[in-house]
């Protein structure tokens, strides 16, 4: 079965009725987390970077983390923007939907998680479930704010362990053509061993190349792309342009170059 139709099917098992009575889901503010990816205010100069290097360094795991659960939700909305049409046969069995006589109104998308093996039968109550929510108005479509849950969500087995997800998810796709999706999480993994990892970060997708917002001590921000995913390599977005960086696999020591001059450290 194709992972599509696979998806669709999951996601209709566990639809319910709704009515247009019901009242409107309210999604999360995205107000800090547009701020944190404005265009970089701050500047990365010999005395920051150290932090800048070691903040990144220390955060990639979790980056690349959320990148692998981000690249599943992305896949799971294109499935709810297919079915955001209202005339179209067959939406109310895989979204849940309130509408407003204006044509506006909400959606809710449960997509069963695919257990430890990828390819689990759907069973919610094995796998656990990912619930999406997002907002739709006439002519615009679903809103930039989509917004969910983890619950108890099996993962496929990954470099270290088979792994449950739990917690709260938010996404802003108002730029998400230009600039990519930004993405808040606020999740916990629960392992085999029974080992709980908090995994609490925001972070910008932008096709392959994924980006973290760092508050600089000083005040102002910069922004890091990691260019590859052992984190040697970094391009650091400061308002004065872009420095290309290479760092050692603790960040303690490394250096950036751009036309303007070098920082070293």
């Amino acid at each position: 079965m194709n992972r599509r139709l696979r998806r669709v099917i999951a996601a209709a098992v566990l639809a319910t009725a709704c009515t247009p009575a019901d009242p409107a889901p309210q999604a999360p503010s995205v107000t800090g987390l547009r701020a944190a990816y404005a265009p970089a205010d701050g500047t990365l100069t010999p005395a920051n970077a150290p932090f800048v290097a070691k903040t990144v360094v220390s955060r990639l795991r979790q980056v690349l983390q959320g990148r692998s659960l981000l690249t599943e939700l992305l896949d799971v909305i294109g499935e709810l923007k297919s079915t955001s049409d209202t005339s179209a046969e067959g939406a109310l069995s895989v979204t849940q939907q309130g509408l407003t006589t204006s044509g506006s109104g909400w959606l809710r998308l449960t997509h069963i998680c695919e257990g430890f093996s990828g390819h689990d039968p759907p069973d919610a109550k094995k796998n656990g479930r990912i619930q999406i929510w997002a907002t739709f108005s006439k002519g615009a479509g679903v809103g930039s704010v989509v917004w969910g849950n983890f619950d108890g969500c099996r993962l496929p087995s990954g470099a270290e362990a088979e792994q449950v997800v739990d917690g709260d998810v938010a996404l802003d796709l108002k730029d998400a053509s230009e600039t990519g999706v930004l993405a808040q999480f606020d999740l916990t993994w629960l392992d085999t061993a029974g080992a709980e990892v908090p995994l609490q970060l925001d972070f910008r997708l932008a096709g392959e190349s994924v980006a973290n917002s760092i508050a600089l001590p000083e005040g102002g921000h910069v922004l890091v792309g990691v260019v590859t995913e052992d984190g040697a390599q970094l391009a650091v977005d400061d308002m004065g342009g872009r420095w290309n960086c290479a760092v050692d696999t603790t960040g303690e020591h490394g250096g950036c170059d751009r036309g303007t001059g070098s920082v070293s450290w």
